[in-house]
């Protein structure tokens, strides 16, 4: 029956782990990432764009969702973005990075609203508790 118990522990323990929700991260501390669509109309394709030249390829994202937290090695305030909707692409170049400081280890949003007029992706950056 002890053996029994042992068992039951150590699977329970096993699940709790591997069933960890990577939208909240925890553990070692880190930089996390994501992209939230605030815009009405859903991403047929999303990818951010970093300084360094590494890319993060979300792609869909329906209106006013959140993708997952990524963890990533350097993130500054703005960030490239090129959005695919409704068959029309929208882009967000940042014009200088050098004027940003690297984001600090913690969990950050990047929300996305679609400018149709401008053809354009407008960016504002959240930190989240």
């Amino acid at each position: 029956m002890k053996r029994l118990s042992i068992l039951c522990c150590v699977l329970g323990l096993l699940l709790t782990v591997s069933c960890a929700d990577e939208s909240d991260p925890v553990g070692t501390p880190a930089l996390f990432v994501r992209a939230h669509n605030l815009s009405t109309t859903a991403f047929t394709s999303l990818v951010l764009s970093f300084r360094d030249g590494r890319q993060e390829v979300y792609g869909a994202l329906a209106a006013d969702e959140e993708t997952r937290f990524r963890e990533v090695d350097e993130a500054y305030p703005v960030v490239g973005v090129t959005v695919e909707a409704e068959g029309e692409v929208y882009q967000f170049t940042p014009a200088d990075y050098s004027i940003y400081d690297p984001l600090d280890i913690g969990n950050y949003t990047y929300e996305l609203e679609l400018d149709v007029d401008q053809n354009s992706v407008i960016v504002t950056l959240v930190t989240e508790e």
